[in-house]
């Protein structure tokens, strides 16, 4: 269960709170994902995702960066369940599966 309203809270598959696995960093990109998911399909461009997160680097070092993070939460987003981050065509997204909360999705829906 992901909950992005109010207070940011990440529950496991079991029901454990892995909020804490999350840095600032994590969270944003996973905020980013959810947030331009929902507005389109394909996501976020992966150039904007680096340039708003790691604009005080240079370009190699974003991208080691960029890509040391979504391996980080990928490897956290397996524990909450069938979700996962999709590289496609330039752009990052979230993937949902059958089974997986996410405050802000269900919001979306009403």
């Amino acid at each position: 269960a992901i909950s992005l309203l109010g207070t940011f809270n990440v529950r496991d598959k079991d029901g454990n709170d892995i909020t804490g696995a999350f840095t600032t960093r994590l969270k944003s990109l996973l905020i980013l994902f959810v947030l331009y998911t929902e507005k389109s399909k394909q996501g976020i461009l992966t150039k904007k995702a680096t340039d708003i997160l790691w604009s005080d680097k240079e370009e190699e070092s974003a991208r080691n960066n960029r890509n040391v993070t979504l391996r980080k939460l990928s490897i956290l987003l397996e524990k909450v369940g069938d979700v996962e981050v999709v590289s496609d065509a330039g752009f990052l997204c979230i993937r949902w599966h059958e089974g997986v909360f996410c405050d802000y999705r269900m919001s979306l829906d009403c």
